[in-house]
């Protein structure tokens, strides 16, 4: 979950270079949505978030860690 909360924490802080941050946070913040709602569209936008926050910057293995967690 670091992959995250450390990118996520700094677009918070508004310390977010890369613009990976900002869809680290959209994506905690769909996936929060997704665990209280149960609503899978929440699901569907944290991965595209994921998605774009790993294009801008692979070495973070953003996509990486979410195939490990789901094996």
């Amino acid at each position: 979950m670091n992959q995250l909360i450390n990118p996520a924490s700094r677009f918070i802080n508004g310390n977010d270079k890369d613009g990976d941050g900002y869809h680290a946070y959209l994506a905690l913040k769909y996936l929060y949505s997704y665990v209280i709602t149960g609503n899978s569209e929440h699901l569907q936008k944290f991965y595209r978030e994921l998605h774009e926050a790993d294009k801008i910057k692979p070495s973070q293995g953003y996509l990486r860690w979410v195939s490990q967690k789901l094996i």
